[in-house]
């Protein structure tokens, strides 16, 4: 017990978020909320079932029900079976300063994936990846990073 001097909503509640990176969560919060029909706007705050399963299917992702349920679920602390703003921000802070790797990722992943696809194409760009990379991990740990990712290899002339 001794580890645990300060709360976890404590803990999570002195993360930060970066500029760039809220930004970033900002566009995909409100792009993901506004999926809905025009006429349909009493939810415009929160992330909806119908909204979710829009964006996938967007993106030509064919998800179950269950699938949505389950990724609105891992993130619905209010258990209103929606994701408002603070739980959105909350998710993305549990998962990115979490060290034991048993935080639930799948919204977690979607989210990370449109930070990186800025128009909501369900494409990614290398140069849209290492922007995101820089902004997270700093000069100093982008080319580790890139390694991870693209490996040791040059895959084209380019490089």
């Amino acid at each position: 017990m001794e580890k645990l001097k300060e709360s976890p909503a404590a803990i999570l509640a002195k993360q930060v978020i970066k500029p760039v990176e809220k930004d970033c969560l900002d566009r995909v919060f409100v792009w993901l909320s506004e999926q809905q029909d025009p006429e349909k706007k009493e939810n415009k705050k929160k992330i909806t079932m119908r909204d979710l399963n829009l964006a996938l299917t967007k993106m030509n992702a064919k998800p179950t029900k269950g699938e949505i349920k389950q990724m609105i679920w891992e993130v619905d602390d209010d258990l209103d079976e929606m994701i408002s703003h603070e739980e959105f921000e909350t998710m993305y802070k549990r998962c990115i300063h979490n060290e034991n790797g048993l935080e639930p990722r799948k919204f977690f992943n979607l989210v990370v994936f449109l930070m990186y696809d800025k128009h909501f194409l369900g494409k990614v760009t290398a140069e849209d990846t290492l922007q995101i990379i820089y902004v997270r991990y700093g000069r100093e740990r982008l080319d580790e990073e890139i390694r991870a990712i693209f490996g040791e290899d040059e895959k084209n002339e380019d490089g």
